[in-house]
């Protein structure tokens, strides 16, 4: 699973910002670190929308730390504040199940008790792996020829990723539609079409098509 750290910022109490987009690639946990927000005046509310369709996380304002029990690792590490700005917020996002990109928008609110409101937004892509990108390159590590007449074969591939094995069998088909380019179709299509019964004509591309 890859990790991705957030740290966001302000330096006023009324403020509408979008940063920069966050490109993730598959599974992908965040780690959301709001310390550095503006807190000269007291944020009494603050809320956390994901965007990915998980509830809007709404932390617990709690303005004091009980020493005996709670770890203060975080308040060494980034300074005295209120706890619920030093702790690091974390959500796990996960690519879509039908589709390679995944559009989404990180939305954190936050209210101060004079009545104003920061809004900071951050669009997210989320991508997940392509076929390719599961497999990997391919080498070939075995080939047979089941047989001389119609030279239907069978191949065998390995994955570079994972070792994945991949089969491939190359059989012949009694309903092949081949084709060929004759120059002069009209005098070349009743000849055709005495060596075999299933012949289509394309006249505008001078093309002969034998179903075989």
């Amino acid at each position: 699973m890859n990790t991705l750290s957030l740290s966001l910022s302000s330096n006023q109490s009324a403020l509408t910002a979008t940063g920069d987009q966050l490109n993730l690639f598959d599974i992908t946990e965040i780690n959301l670190d709001i310390i550095n927000l503006y807190k000269k005046v007291f944020p009494y509310y603050i809320s956390i929308d994901w965007g990915d369709g998980s509830p809007v996380e709404e932390p617990e304002i709690i303005t004091f730390r009980n020493y005996r029990t709670d770890s203060i690792f975080e308040e060494i590490t980034k300074g005295i504040a209120p706890v619920f700005l030093t702790k690091t917020y974390k959500h796990i996002y996960k690519p879509s199940e039908t589709a390679l990109i995944k559009s989404m928008q990180l939305k954190i609110g936050i209210q101060y008790i004079t009545g104003e409101i920061t809004e900071i937004t951050h669009p997210i892509k989320l991508r997940t792996e392509g076929y390719y990108e599961n497999i990997g390159d391919i080498s070939l590590v075995d080939t047979n020829i089941l047989d001389s007449t119609n030279y239907s074969s069978n191949f065998v591939f390995r994955g570079k990723v994972d070792d994945y094995i991949l089969e491939l069998n190359n059989e012949s088909n009694e309903n092949v539609e081949t084709s060929f380019v004759i120059n002069n179709v009209g005098n070349n299509f009743e000849k055709a079409k005495k060596t075999s019964g299933n012949v289509v004509i394309d006249e505008d591309n001078d093309v002969i098509k034998i179903i075989k």
